[in-house]
């Protein structure tokens, strides 16, 4: 949808963070979402390389904050190469992500520079 989607893949995005978020606020039973057929219809759509003990400890660590929940995303400008499509993310824009991020994890402000 997101070629279709008038805000491209930041629309696709948005979407997927509503569902999260949808997710998380409606208290899910972990262990609903641990079972066989609810992995098995996500699982071709999902990769990533933390193991399942690794998922599961953070769906019990993080269930409690979904009434303190926020959501922010990082917007660049897109172009084209070599045949892929990327984002280029200015400085400020990464300053403000790690200020945000440091914040929430109790960590102090770092200036970043170029290439960080």
């Amino acid at each position: 949808m997101r070629y279709d989607d008038p805000e491209g893949d930041y629309g696709r995005q948005k979407r997927q963070r509503q569902v999260l978020t949808a997710i998380i606020k409606s208290g899910a039973d972990v262990q609903s979402l641990l079972k066989p057929a609810f992995l098995n219809s996500v699982s071709s759509q999902v990769r990533t390389d933390l193991t399942f003990s690794d998922l599961t400890q953070m769906a019990k660590s993080y269930r409690a904050s979904g009434d303190q929940l926020e959501t922010d995303y990082t917007s660049g400008t897109g172009f084209n190469q070599d045949g892929g499509s990327y984002q280029h993310i200015s400085l400020a824009e990464r300053q403000r992500i790690s200020d945000l991020v440091r914040q929430a994890a109790g960590l102090k402000k770092v200036q970043l520079a170029n290439g960080q």
